[in-house]
């Protein structure tokens, strides 16, 4: 976010310009309104698939709605559906002052859902569709906890700001807008992403260790895109995000940005169990929070609720892993 005295991460946290250089950036959301000139839908219909995906921009800008239907028949068992930045977004940004990149959250569900920037894009082939090269991702969810203590624990227990650099942290604020106020203002969560927890894939499939692949140049990042898979199956049907903003951010800024909310370490997969390298956000309720699901699922269309089935198996085909980013884009979002 930027460093202006009106600037909030969530709702009426402000940052301290005094407090350290302007590291912080908006690139989408706050300061820098969201525009639907910006955004293109890539999903897997190019390829024969049925998924479709929109990006819904609110009516004053504040927060946009990645939302749409994933489609795991066409493609037996694969599907994906993404937004990503168009040429008019204004890459490639330079974002090597950065520590990592936060996302704003409002209202969302329980899928899997992955932020993913490249620094590479090669000319079109000849039939218009883009060359496959590397892309850096990350996958996040966020599960009500019942047990309010279970993130103030963890944050006890840590060292959110030394780990920072090496680890994904998320701070988690419940703010219901007073009657006549303007519920775009309101952010349920933040996550802070560090540039090591951005994993190297290629046409969908994760990179081994000792892959000679090249690092994020983050000097050059030249589109950024959010993305809902199936995860080979496990999730389909409608899925919905409310995004606050994308920005960059600056570990020394955090302090200043929202002191009276704990940084609480999300849950990763090498240690649950969960989908391959997805990031679990264990978010504690508020009191008056309730359990109710925001969409009617029939059983063939749910997520799976033990996450424990979302286990990758790695013998499966390559295609079953299929990437939109590594796609011609498709249509331009309806929305």
């Amino acid at each position: 976010m930027s460093g202006s005295d009106d600037s909030t991460l969530p709702h009426g946290s402000k940052i301290d310009p005094t407090s350290c250089e302007h590291t912080i950036t908006d690139l989408f959301g706050g300061e820098r309104k969201w525009e639907s000139e910006y955004w293109t839908a890539s999903d897997d219909r190019v390829r024969g698939g049925q998924s479709q995906s929109y990006l819904k921009i609110s009516e004053e800008k504040y927060s946009a709605t990645f939302h749409g239907d994933l489609d795991i028949t066409a493609l037996g068992g694969a599907g994906f559906a993404s937004q990503r930045t168009a040429d008019a977004a204004g890459a490639p940004w330079d974002l090597s002052k950065a520590d990592g990149v936060a996302i704003g959250l409002g209202d969302i569900d329980d899928r899997i859902y992955t932020l993913v920037l490249k620094d590479t894009i090669l000319p079109k082939r000849p039939d218009g569709r883009e060359q496959s090269t590397i892309s850096y991702e990350f996958s996040f969810s966020i599960l009500n906890n019942g047990n309010d203590g279970l993130g103030r624990a963890i944050y006890r227990g840590s060292s959110p700001l030394a780990n920072l650099p090496e680890k994904p942290y998320a701070l988690s604020r419940f703010y219901r807008p007073k009657l006549g106020e303007n519920n775009e203002a309101s952010t349920s969560a933040v996550i802070f992403v560090p540039w090591k927890a951005f994993y190297p894939y290629y046409r969908g499939k994760r990179e081994p260790k000792d892959s000679p692949f090249d690092p994020l140049d983050r000097a050059k990042i030249k589109r950024i895109s959010i993305m809902c898979r199936s995860m080979f199956g496990k999730q389909c049907g409608h899925f919905s995000v409310q995004i606050m903003f994308i920005s960059t951010f600056s570990v020394s800024n955090i302090p200043s940005i929202a002191p009276e909310v704990p940084l609480i370490p999300l849950e990763g997969s090498s240690s649950t169990g969960h989908a391959e390298d997805a990031y679990i956000f264990h978010r504690p309720l508020s009191p008056d929070t309730t359990r109710t699901p925001r969409y009617h699922k029939s059983p063939e269309q749910d997520l799976v609720e033990n996450f424990n089935e979302l286990q990758v198996e790695r013998t499966k085909k390559p295609i079953s892993r299929a990437n939109s980013i590594d796609i011609a884009p498709g249509e331009k979002s309806a929305e």
